[in-house]
């Protein structure tokens, strides 16, 4: 009888095998169901992706269900399915002429690349960087220090790079303690970069504007001195400094330390489960997010700590933190700042300024904008090294009083799908700039819900490249990033491709109907 029942048993659980791995077998085949992208149809018709709401203990158990057992491939490509994904191929397939587009790199014509170069020389980023804009500014009531109002303090003696980063740093760390924004701090180096930054202050000759300014950076590439963690529980000791980094250190800027982000920044939300933070720090009991991946560094300068940080954007990991935590992001066009290592490698990043003001967020741009050398990554990508990436200027940045000439796309159903209270003040933006005599044109770029996918699909691919091993080799993370990774694992070449074949229509859309350029 023993053996029967466990030969019953065998049986079953072979036909259970049998049954997930015919289901694994074809559940890659997304189903189109008859639902295909109507080309005709152009209204807007953006929507919330459809997902389970977990935290906890759910959280965990349906990580480790959807990750780790053989049902997993299938919870998710249901997931998967449910959001419509066949769309991202139907669309794809509307358009088989198109190359798949890889890297999102946008070339000037020689018409806008000369009026580029022109601009540069008529107004020099070199010369703002060494004094700063020389017109006090007109904020009014309180506000954090800006980059300008350090400058000012140092050239008028009333205190030293010394004394200010000391008590940066301490004020730093007392927050730190519940606050998490700093994955490393280096105390003796920061203090070493400040003593080098009094003398030169002494005998008259700052580097720049940033001469004894503390700034930070989002923890993802080297900073020398410090622990590299990218969000994960162990991180690696880097030896040398990021091409980014370097042009701080050689504007005189003083680096602090490297700010907390999400694993390997995956989630939008801000919150890091080793870090144990960080938390907008506008809410009282500290329980609300910052929004996220470049949670830490937008924490760091809305606490008034760093005036300029560094932050990093594939899916809004700038925009999204800046945004929820009340300060100033700027994610600059792909390519136009230069940055090293893996990263580079990923499609949809580009690094750019996180500040407590626009004029900062300017500086600190024209700092790290400039073109890299012929050898580099992105310089490779533009035109193969024959032709450097164009000049950075900043031509009518004060001209704030006179907006004439200035046009504004807006792509007003886009702009409206918000809540009331945010909309009302994003209307109150345009007007005053429509007060100031800014052109606002009405744009549209439609079929939001299949870019939206197609861009999702992209990214979630990536990450799944970047964790793929380590997930594999049992390395500890978060149970969102396995989710994702594990996502991102399910999908195919073929939908990859598509979604590659779609930022190319996008890239033409932008151009001809946007821009109003030759496709």
């Amino acid at each position: 009888e023993t053996l029967n029942n466990m030969a019953r048993l065998i049986v079953a659980i072979s036909v259970f095998i049998g049954v997930i791995a015919l289901i694994l077998s074809v559940i890659n085949d997304v189903p189109f169901n008859g639902d295909e992208i109507d080309l005709s149809v152009t209204k807007y018709d953006a929507e919330a992706l459809k997902a389970p709401v977990l935290t906890g203990n759910a959280l965990l158990a349906f990580s480790w269900v959807s990750t780790s057992t053989p049902i997993g491939k299938v919870i998710l490509r249901f997931l998967l399915n449910d959001n419509k994904l066949h769309l991202v191929r139907s669309f794809s397939s509307k358009f088989p002429h198109l190359s798949p587009l890889y890297y999102p790199m946008a070339r000037l014509n020689k018409k806008d690349y000369e009026k580029q170069v022109a601009l540069a020389k008529a107004s020099s980023p070199e010369k703002v960087l060494a004094k700063g804009f020389g017109t006090k500014s007109k904020r009014k009531g309180f506000h954090f220090h800006s980059v300008e109002d350090y400058f000012e303090l140092y050239k008028s003696g009333a205190s030293t790079p010394s004394e200010i980063i000391d008590k940066v740093i301490t004020y730093g760390m007392e927050l730190d303690k519940s606050n998490k924004m700093f994955s490393s701090i280096n105390v003796e180096m920061a203090m070493a970069q400040a003593k080098l930054s009094d003398e030169r202050w002494k005998a008259g000759k700052p580097l720049s504007v940033f001469d004894g300014v503390p700034v930070a950076v989002k923890d993802m590439v080297d900073v020398k001195g410090h622990i590299i963690y990218d969000g994960a529980a162990k991180g690696i000791q880097a030896t040398r400094d990021d091409t980014i980094v370097q042009r701080f250190r050689d504007a005189g800027a003083i680096v602090i330390g490297l700010t907390v982000m999400t694993e390997g920044g995956v989630t939008p939300l801000g919150y890091n489960v080793f870090f144990r933070g960080p938390f907008n720090p506008y809410a009282k009991d500290l329980d609300h997010y910052s929004g996220g991946s470049s949670s830490g560094s937008a924490v760091a300068v809305a606490t008034g700590i760093c005036p300029v940080t560094i932050g990093f954007d594939g899916g809004g990991s700038i925009r999204l933190p800046s945004s929820l935590s009340g300060i100033f992001g700027l994610a600059s066009t792909f390519g136009r700042v230069p940055f090293d290592g893996g990263n580079t490698a990923f499609t949809t990043i580009k690094a750019g300024p996180m500040t407590s003001t626009a004029r900062d967020a300017a500086l600190a741009h024209a700092l790290i904008a400039r073109p890299p050398p012929e050898d580099h990554f992105y310089s490779q990508l533009y035109s193969g090294g024959h032709t450097p990436l164009p000049p950075n200027h900043l031509h009518g940045f004060m001209d704030i009083d006179d907006l004439s000439g200035v046009r504004i796309g807006i792509h007003w159903d886009y702009f409206a799908d918000s809540d009331d209270e945010i909309l009302s003040r994003c209307d109150q933006a345009v007007s005053f700039l429509k007060s100031r005599g800014a052109t606002i044109v009405n744009i549209t770029i439609p079929y939001i819900k299949v870019l939206r996918l197609a861009h999702a699909l992209k990214i979630m691919s990536e990450f799944a490249l970047s964790r793929d091993l380590k997930m594999y080799k049992g390395v500890e993370m978060e149970p969102n990033t396995r989710i994702t990774v594990a996502l991102g694992k399910t999908l195919t070449a073929g939908e990859v491709i598509a979604a590659e074949r779609i930022k190319a229509w996008t890239f033409q859309h932008v151009k001809k109907n946007v821009q109003g350029q030759p496709a």
